[in-house]
């Protein structure tokens, strides 16, 4: 109000001031948060909440990768059985089949073959012809040919243990007939010198893979003992001498193994055996896929050596045999049980019945009339008299041998008796139970049947029901008479 001038420079300063003021208090308006704790909390619960969801996002979107590769996997699964399937059912598919005349000739053998001998057959010429025209078929030719061979005799629907494969050693056979060596011959149970049978030869679509693992079992025990004795016999090269003469190998064959040029001493004078048995129980191909046969050809074969069939035989009778002690243990164990429990319930039976027979004494003789009260002391008095005139002293002797006695009013009633025995014993103790109904009968002394008193629990007696209408008199001994 005053008329003197403002100096501009502080207004100016004036605004300069205002515009700090401003500028510092919105940036604590919208600065001052990060150093809040509320908002520093809820900045890190919005992260972890992202982060849960960036997780289940994530596990989700696995979960369906899961799914997705599990189908296609069944997928490929369902579609491999299926070409499984399918292969199977061409496995065995006989693309060519003849029946031939057989003749006996080990032909290998004759011509110095070493190896692949004993399971090697000369086929005619048309053979050779269906295999060509075969290949022309596929595109492609096969590098090894495998024919079935069975007796004709056999059933039409033979399996593959009835028959055998083998590999063709040339085509140059007559027409209508086979030549196969003796060792197969023998193989398929021919009779010797008998060359009139006919052959069945099939050139089926298997193809034959090769073998990598075979076991061999031995028939005997003996072959374990042998090599006990032997350890210098070289297994390995036995062995393989005798596969390398197969083509291929079955479940069932039955080699014989010879040790004769293989062991340097003979451990005793009556050792003469060297030639032993060994059956093939199970082989596997390439792959490790269990066969039922195989091919020797161009592969390396593991051989595994399993307990002897002896062996086998003593471990069944003796599994056998503990079976069979193991299902007698198991039976006097229940029996012993069963006993047990028998007793147990015949025991629990007997305090059932002795607890019953104990309710039922209470109840006969809660029945009881009152007791007449004892003679005075000063009085003397024997069993057969009383101190008063209406009360009666009665001995009752129970079947036990035990007597019981009682003081009764002569005005009470004679089922009172009854009850009185009944309140101390029950025919139930006995073994025949099943009639309970007795009588009380004196002795009768010298005077006969005429003087005996019997006391019936019957109608006969309510006319005079009291013990003295019933001709009780103190000093009477009952005895307890069964109907």
């Amino acid at each position: 109000k005053s008329d003197a001038r403002i100096s501009p420079f502080p207004l100016a300063a004036l605004r300069f001031v205002r515009r700090q003021v401003l500028s510092l208090s919105t940036r604590r308006m919208f600065f001052g948060g990060l150093n809040d704790p509320s908002e520093k909390l809820r900045k890190e619960q919005k992260k972890e909440m992202e982060k849960k969801r960036s997780k289940a996002t994530a596990a989700a979107r696995g979960r369906l990768r899961e799914g997705e590769q599990q189908r296609e996997t069944n997928r490929n699964t369902n579609a491999e059985t299926k070409t499984k399937s399918k292969k199977k059912e061409k496995r065995y598919e006989v693309l060519w089949k003849a029946e031939l005349r057989v003749r006996v000739e080990d032909v290998a053998l004759k011509r110095g073959i070493r190896t692949r001998r004993e399971d090697k057959i000369q086929l005619p010429a048309s053979a050779l012809r269906m295999l060509e025209r075969f290949d022309d078929e596929m595109g492609a030719r096969q590098p090894n040919a495998f024919f079935y061979v069975s007796r004709v005799d056999e059933d039409e629907d033979e399996d593959e243990d009835k028959g055998c494969y083998c590999a063709a050693l040339d085509y140059q056979a007559e027409e209508d007939s086979v030549v196969i060596p003796t060792d197969l011959y023998k193989r398929l149970g021919y009779s010797s010198g008998d060359e009139k049978n006919l052959l069945r030869v099939e050139f089926r679509s298997r193809a034959l893979e090769k073998c990598e693992w075979v076991k061999l079992q031995p028939k005997s025990n003996e072959f374990s003992k042998f090599l006990t004795r032997h350890p210098e016999a070289d297994v390995k090269m036995v062995l393989e001498n005798v596969l390398v003469q197969r083509s291929c190998v079955h479940v069932g064959d039955v080699f014989e193994v010879d040790f004769s040029g293989f062991v340097s001493s003979v451990s005793s004078p009556s050792e003469s055996k060297f030639v032993f048995e060994l059956k093939v129980v199970s082989l596997k191909v390439e792959g490790g896929e269990e066969d039922i046969v195989a091919s020797l050809i161009e592969t390396d074969v593991e051989v595994d050596l399993a307990p002897s069939m002896e062996h086998d035989e003593v471990v069944e009778r003796i599994d056998t045999l503990n079976r069979n002690d193991e299902e007698e243990k198991r039976k006097e164990k229940e029996k012993k049980l069963a006993e047990a429990r028998e007793a147990r319930r015949r025991i629990e039976r007997n305090e059932e019945r002795k607890e019953k027979l104990r309710r039922f004494r209470e109840a006969m003789a809660k029945k009881l009339p009152l007791e007449p009260p004892p003679p005075l002391a000063s009085s003397s008095s024997t069993l057969k008299t009383a101190t008063t005139n209406n009360v009666v002293r009665i001995r009752i002797s129970l079947p036990t041998g035990e007597a019981i006695d009682r003081r009764f009013y002569d005005t009470d009633d004679v089922s009172s008796l009854f009850d009185f025995v009944l309140a101390s014993y029950s025919f139930e103790e006995e073994e025949d139970k099943e009639d309970s109904d007795f009588c009380l009968v004196t002795r009768g002394g010298r005077f006969g049947e005429e003087k005996k008193k019997r006391i019936y629990r019957s109608s006969s007696n309510r006319s005079s029901s009291s013990l003295g209408a019933a001709g009780v008199a103190s000093g009477d001994v009952f005895f307890v008479e069964k109907l």
